[in-house]
């Protein structure tokens, strides 16, 4: 039951990001007289500003990783996976394949440094 509701979690988060990205896209925080969308969610959702940077980083590199956001969005990796794998690799498009790993989240977890 945890690893389902785990899932659903991670999925939400994915789609969190989606709507940061958007909300971004179309300049909504320009609205409350802010500068950026981090300020906003800063702002509304109490998140610190370097959370918040961080947010709007990962929901605009996703867009450009189809086969992470995937994944991301079925529950299979969480945030915190798929934010390790964005750390310097927002050029890459495809998701590396690692023989002998049995899922997307070990395949990738097994083609980037975690420590």
């Amino acid at each position: 039951m945890l690893y389902i509701i785990t899932g659903i979690k991670n999925a939400a988060a994915r789609d969190l990001l989606v709507m940061i990205r958007e909300f971004d896209e179309r300049a909504g925080f320009l609205k409350w007289g802010l500068d950026n969308c981090a300020e906003w969610l800063a702002w509304r959702c109490d998140l610190s500003m370097t959370t918040a940077r961080e947010k709007v980083r990962v929901a605009h590199a996703l867009k450009h990783l189809p086969l992470i956001s995937s994944a991301f969005s079925t529950g299979e990796l969480s945030y915190t996976v798929e934010q390790s794998a964005l750390a310097g690799n927002e050029g890459r498009a495809a998701l590396p394949i690692v023989p002998g790993t049995t899922t997307v989240a070990r395949s990738l977890a097994a083609t980037i440094d975690v420590s």
